[in-house]
């Protein structure tokens, strides 16, 4: 047993772990070009991330297909971001950077206010709302639209793995004790 509360507690952890397999599980039975799903231990059960392959995608907006498939499990998930491919789900680091950066503040967050199931365990829910389990989700679409030129349109990822060729880049790793780093 443990003491429930501000995460992570082996609540969390296990549940992460279920919620992100059911998620994964769902986005790709509905043919949804996924790189992977993590629901962090920390958010206890009320974000989910979901990296997508937007490049092999036919159509715009599938960050609101994303969404809307979630929203058609029994899920706590109220905040859903979805990144591209490039974003590793799991480096929480890399997520809020893609949502710093490609996140736009209007066209890229998409509010459902419409009562959509809620729990009453959201502590930000209103009395009312967790007495009617009401609820409400945000999307926060962090993918570039399918639509932009990928040549012109979409700036060049810059970091160490991109930046520089394989040679300078082993031979920096290969030094990098020397020049005083760990």
């Amino acid at each position: 047993m443990s003491c429930m509360g501000t995460p992570v507690d082996d609540s969390q952890m296990i549940g992460a772990f279920v919620r992100g397999i059911a998620y994964k599980t769902l986005l790709k039975r509905a043919g949804i070009p996924i790189t992977d799903v993590y629901v962090p231990p920390e958010v206890a059960d009320f974000m989910v991330i979901v990296g997508v392959k937007t490049a092999s995608c036919e159509y715009s907006n599938v960050a609101s297909r994303v969404e809307n498939i979630i929203a058609s499990s029994p899920t706590v998930a109220s905040k859903v971001i979805v990144v591209d491919e490039d974003v590793d789900v799991f480096n929480l680091g890399e997520v809020l950077h893609a949502f710093a950066t490609k996140c736009h503040p209007t066209r890229g967050i998409r509010l459902t206010d419409r009562e959509v199931a809620g729990t009453n365990l959201a502590p930000y829910l209103s009395p009312e709302e967790r007495k009617w389990l009401k609820g409400a989700r945000a999307l926060f679409d962090c993918t570039w639209p399918l639509e932009w030129p990928r040549e012109t349109a979409v700036p060049p990822k810059m970091s160490f793995n991109e930046a520089y060729p394989r040679e300078v880049k082993e031979k920096v790793l290969r030094n990098w004790t020397s020049y005083g780093f760990r």
